[in-house]
């Protein structure tokens, strides 16, 4: 308890002044005794040849790995070759302390050894050492660039078989047994091909393990590849703990809510104060927008929240007032990640390796050609609305006659809303209140088009009426962060596709990457259902990804199918129950 007072006290000073965002005397020792969080990633295979795919559940958990994390929403898993560069970088917002997403490896992307990495935010400030380190090989046999996975002591050593078994010796994969929690049951241990298999999960005596686990079923490779850490192994490596981490004077802030987003309003003209100064900032999409003010300190400074999942790629920020012309406002920029040490690991490939890597090239090619037929799907977000729609008052310009201008359609079509002239070739809407206050008519409303906020009500008044679909209006008072608005009136266009014709230097759109979406993994059945399967070739080296399993009191089973690949096949099971247990379970069965 006296560790969450302490550093909720530190989080309201880095937020209330951004000078407290670089150390002061003191602060250094106050990191180490607030809470750390660590990171684990569950990864399916740490051998991938390009036109596959990379899947991954992360685990965010505190510094002892004895509970899951309640401080990080947001957490980030990068890829990362020996000269440091990212091949690509993914957010996930957090769902009880998890997140998952995929990577599919490109044709234009090197043979060599990668590294899986994964952090918060708040790990930032810490000992790098402590990020989540994975081993990752990739082959691309369609480049001639191979010297990254040949052996090192010369090209006419690959042709030595002694020299094959002592490289692969390096590389044991890891099998890891928890204590007899709870176990994996099969029906049977031998499958013919395309049969289903069921898969239990059943609870041992040590009392039950409700969580939520991320199971991999996969072919197990010929070759030995590099070892993963499995979550009870996860348990046993000792965090580094200490003092803030002294390479960078910069405090990274946790996402306690959600993803932050800083920056400055800065004046344009001398003596002019920046301070307490509104910015917005939204986001719009197809179907809703993420609408957030700010304020700024005493240095101009201002951090936004966002809260919620998004999929726009475009962000539009502006200072909020009538003096806007006299500011400008800008963006932090990210600052570049300090990666750790990496020893990287990986494998050696022989020329007694060039069947299988022909065979399972030709594989790839046939199942990605299949991919229209068997799609992942995304699960859907819903919309975001700052405002209920259900409350609001809508007009669909279809139902009416179409006039040529804003303006014109007030005037005509929509009623209790309405322009108001305030001075030369100035206006601004009205909207009347249920019970007429003269203080509320003193503020204006909050306008918006496509989910932008448009302070210019004149401009806006002549733009084309018959580019826009619905007008709709709320007439309660609404607040959104410090800013009062008398009433909300929004426009959408037919295409969603509004871009403001003035952009002074208050207000900039600048390119955001969203979080990774959700994702339902498609799972090939072999029951009469799809009356195509039988027809198509089928060579999944990864039969099932299930990177959400629930397990609650009671038994769990899963069904699959095999595919036409004969051999031996891994089913892995990794996570942390809901009071941090670590689980790791393992089973093996063959296709004939």
């Amino acid at each position: 308890m006296r560790a969450t007072i302490v550093i909720l006290l530190l989080i309201y000073g880095l937020l209330t002044d951004h000078q407290g965002l670089y150390p002061q005397n003191g602060q250094s020792s106050t990191f180490s005794a607030m809470p750390q969080e660590r990171m684990y990633v569950h990864y399916n295979t740490s051998l991938l040849f390009v036109g596959e795919y990379l899947y991954y559940k992360a685990y965010v958990l505190n510094e002892k790995a004895t509970k899951l994390s309640t401080l990080s929403k947001v957490a980030y898993v990068e890829l990362v070759n020996k000269e440091m560069e990212s091949i690509f970088k993914h957010k996930l917002f957090l769902e009880n302390s998890t997140g998952q997403s995929d990577f599919f490896i490109p044709a234009d992307m090197p043979s060599g050894h990668y590294k899986l990495i994964g952090y918060t935010q708040w790990m930032r400030n810490g000992n790098k050492e402590n990020f989540f380190q994975g081993d990752i090989s990739i082959i691309n046999p369609y480049q001639s660039a191979q010297s990254e996975v040949l052996p090192k002591r010369g090209l006419d050593s690959i042709f030595n078989d002694n020299d094959e078994k002592q490289v692969s010796s390096k590389v044991l994969v890891q099998n890891e047994h928890s204590e007899p929690l709870f176990g994996l049951t099969l029906d049977k241990t031998r499958y013919l091909k395309r049969e289903k298999v069921v898969l239990g999960l059943r609870k041992g005596n040590a009392g039950s393990l409700e969580g939520n686990y991320s199971l991999s079923i996969r072919k197990i490779d010929t070759i030995a590849v590099p070892s993963k850490v499995s979550a009870i192994g996860f348990t046993r490596i000792k965090h580094k703990t200490g003092s803030k981490d002294t390479s960078s004077d910069f405090w990274f802030l946790p996402e306690l809510r959600g993803e932050l987003i800083s920056g400055k309003v800065l004046a344009n003209e001398q003596n002019l104060a920046n301070k307490d100064m509104n910015v917005v900032i939204s986001i719009p999409e197809e179907e809703g927008f993420q609408l957030k003010v700010a304020t700024s300190d005493s240095l101009g400074n201002f951090i936004v929240n966002l809260d919620k999942k998004y999929t726009g790629e475009k962000a539009h920020v502006q200072v909020l007032s009538d003096k806007r012309a006299k500011y400008s406002v800008t963006l932090d920029k990210t600052i570049p990640l300090n990666y750790p040490e990496m020893e990287y690991r990986g494998i050696t490939i022989t020329p007694s390796m060039e069947e299988m890597i022909v065979e399972r090239s030709v594989h790839n090619q046939i199942e990605n050609g299949y991919f229209s037929v068997k799609p992942d799907s995304l699960a859907p977000l819903p919309a975001i609305f700052p405002i209920k729609k259900e409350i609001m008052t809508t007009y669909n310009l279809d139902d009416h006659t179409r006039f040529s201008t804003i303006r014109e359609t007030l005037v005509e079509v929509v009623d209790q809303v309405w322009t108001k002239r305030i001075g030369q070739n100035q206006s601004l809407f009205q909207i009347l209140p249920y019970q007429y206050d003269f203080q509320l008519m003193d503020f204006p409303p909050l306008v918006l088009m496509d989910g932008i906020p448009i302070q210019d009500h004149a401009q806006l008044a002549e733009y084309n009426a018959r580019d826009v679909q619905h007008i709709s209006f709320l007439r309660d008072k609404y607040v959104v962060g410090p800013k009062i608005f008398q009433g909300v009136l929004n426009f959408e266009t037919i295409d969603h596709d509004y871009v403001p014709y003035y952009m002074g230097s208050h207000g900039l759109f600048v390119d955001i990457v969203p979080p990774e979406p959700f994702k339902k993994y498609y799972q090939q059945k072999y029951d009469g259902t799809d009356t195509n399967a039988d027809q198509l070739l089928d060579f999944r080296y990864q039969l099932l990804w299930e990177p959400n399993l629930k397990v609650n009191k009671r038994d769990v089973s899963v069904e699959f199918y095999t595919s036409d690949l004969e051999g031996d096949f891994e089913i892995t099971l990794e996570g942390f129950a809901n009071d941090g247990t670590p689980v790791t379970l393992t089973k093996t069965f063959n296709v004939k």
